[in-house]
């Protein structure tokens, strides 16, 4: 109708981290992105804004692995490397403003040994699992090699989705290629089916299902093998000062452990994942599930619909 037009245009350019919203709470959304109503941002050091932070810092490295090489990166490399480039982001951002306070003095020292403990994590995937990167921080826009994700809608509106994803690999077999995408977190996550089934967490079904179509142009067997989540996460270790290091090893490594859906097939290294096998029926009936969440979602939004509605812990 007009008011919806007036409000989202004709043509909506939107996220699907908004139609997440949306699904969550249709009144919420309104009133963020209706009406542009947003909390005042307070000049402080939170934990929301690691994320900015810490994506920056991995997308810096990774860019300098894929120049050195991943293979030729010792440990000594990845701390010196991810030290400095922890520093200049975090100095860029923050100016002064992190020497003001013991407190975040401390925030600053906690986020560069975070990110050497993740990096160097990274960086075995990398030289162990077979598989090597499509992009980071990989986006889908109209100045990009990846376009938005155009849907049409039964009233003619069409939608464009713009996003980003965080790490996009990929692993060449005799069998197929594997497509795996990763997403950063601050915090620990992982799949939930119900969720998806909400419609609240749609983003990692999508974007594969979109990656996949784009490389399908170039000719590749291309086959959806893993949505993860990475938690971003200096873990401390129950021990004592006698602990054997490699034990210590192995308990950041099961910390550091990614997790989410895999093909059974996709051959990834346990040390990496904590993961849910599924057959590639299930991970296609799983992507056809989010998309028509998002679809649905796009066509009550633009019919008007800003129910008070919230989701609570995947019911509504």
């Amino acid at each position: 109708n007009d008011i919806v037009k007036k409000l989202y245009g004709s043509e909506i350019k939107s996220s699907i981290s908004r139609v997440e919203k949306y699904n969550q709470c249709q009144f919420a959304y309104f009133i963020r992105y209706g009406l542009n109503v947003d909390e005042r941002r307070e000049y402080k050091l939170e934990a929301k804004d690691y994320g900015t932070y810490m994506h920056e810092i991995i997308e810096k490295y990774s860019l300098f692995a894929e120049e050195y090489g991943w293979k030729n990166i010792t440990k000594e490399v990845c701390i010196n490397k991810s030290t400095e480039l922890t520093m200049e982001v975090l100095s860029n951002y923050l100016s002064d403003f992190y020497t003001e306070s013991k407190r975040q003095t401390y925030l600053f020292n906690k986020i560069i040994s975070t990110m050497n403990t993740v990096l160097w994590n990274i960086t075995g995937f990398y030289n162990q699992s077979g598989y090597v990167s499509i992009g980071h921080e990989l986006l889908f826009d109209d100045d990009s090699e990846y376009k938005p994700i155009e849907i049409t809608l039964s009233n003619g509106t069409v939608v464009k989705l713009r996003g980003k994803i965080d790490r996009a690999d990929i692993k060449r077999t005799a069998n197929g290629d594997f497509v795996s995408i990763v997403d950063y977190k601050s915090s620990a996550k992982d799949i939930s089916f119900e969720k998806i089934l909400c419609g609240i967490q749609i983003q990692l079904p999508v974007y594969i299902s979109a990656v996949c179509k784009n490389l399908s142009g170039k000719g590749e067997n291309l086959i959806p093998a893993a949505m993860l989540y990475y938690h971003i996460d200096d873990p401390i270790i129950d021990g004592n000062a006698n602990m054997d290091m490699d034990i210590v090893k192995e308990e950041i490594e099961k910390h550091l452990k990614m997790h989410g859906v895999i093909h059974e097939s996709a051959d990834i290294p346990s040390m990496y994942i904590a993961k849910k096998n599924l057959t590639i029926k299930q991970i296609n009936k799983l992507c056809e599930t989010a998309y028509k969440k998002m679809k649905g979602a796009l066509e009550e939004m633009t019919t008007g619909n800003i129910n008070i509605n919230p989701v609570y812990g995947g019911n509504t």
